[in-house]
């Protein structure tokens, strides 16, 4: 009976443990940008903004999708003139199931970094990440025309 209380006192702290730091590790955006689009059609607008301008790619790490609503996670890399940038960002909208009138993409700036200077994070205050911010929205996101910039 001690190791069957035992067993689930072990269980209950790793399970307690495993919640504390899955939330622990999910960071805040560091900007975020609203789209009136679907998710498909905003995947098809960003990929053909990243041809139209020189030196940027991108990379889709995952996507969760539900009946109404999908989420995708994607690195946007720059590199070019001597610069490697990466930014983590993350992207949420409605499917095309969704009525047009509710059809919104959310874009979230998760994390900037600068590969030649080891700058960056996840985080506004951390060195460069305003730079590298400024960057990415002169250059990508502004041209892409959000409906909301924070």
């Amino acid at each position: 009976m001690k190791v069957i209380i035992i067993c689930a006192a072990i269980i209950v702290m790793a399970y307690l443990l495993f919640l504390g730091i899955g939330m622990s590790s999910t960071h805040p955006p560091i900007a975020e940008y609203s789209f009136h689009a679907n998710t498909e059609s905003f995947k098809r607008l960003l990929s053909r903004t990243i041809d139209t301008y020189s030196g940027w790619s991108l990379v889709e790490n995952d996507t969760v999708s539900t009946e109404n609503e999908a989420c995708c996670w994607t690195s946007l890399f720059y590199r070019d003139s001597g610069r490697s940038y990466e930014y983590s960002i993350k992207y949420c909208g409605s499917t095309k199931n969704a009525s047009p009138e509710t059809q919104g993409v959310r874009v979230e700036v998760i994390g900037a970094f600068d590969h030649n200077t080891k700058t960056g994070g996840y985080k506004i205050s951390d060195q460069d990440v305003p730079r590298l911010l400024e960057f990415v929205e002169s250059t990508l996101l502004k041209k892409m025309k959000p409906e909301y910039t924070r």
